[in-house]
């Protein structure tokens, strides 16, 4: 078998996690964009009130609508890149697999034995 399909779960999630966000930080860099940006664009949520206003300036600076529309169709084409050869199906029992052991290790109570 081959090695690099051997190395554990949280190396292909950290592994995974940063080139999702190398790949969104370079395509938001081409507008001029943070993170940032995103996700105040992406969850109506900022760090502090300075951000918001920072970032929903550069959206009226940047015609605001159009811009938010070729920004989310850039972001959209990362992903889509991401899950190439990826089944809906495939997607769909990785996320739920995930979330389940996410709420396992936030629900676990160690044993001195663990």
């Amino acid at each position: 078998m081959n090695m690099h399909r051997q190395r554990p779960i949280g190396f292909w999630l950290k592994r995974t996690d940063e080139l999702l966000t190398q790949r969104v930080g370079e395509t938001l860099a081409e507008d001029g964009l943070t993170r940032v940006h995103w996700q105040v664009l992406n969850l109506s949520g900022a760090t502090s009130y300075h951000d918001l206003f920072d970032t929903m300036k550069t959206f009226v600076d940047r015609a605001g609508t159009a811009a938010q529309t070729t920004l989310l169709r850039k972001v959209a084409a990362v992903r889509e890149r991401a899950r190439k050869g990826i089944t809906d199906d495939e997607y769909l029992r990785v996320v739920t697999t995930l979330q389940r052991m996410v709420e396992n290790l936030e629900n676990a109570v160690l044993t001195p034995t663990e």
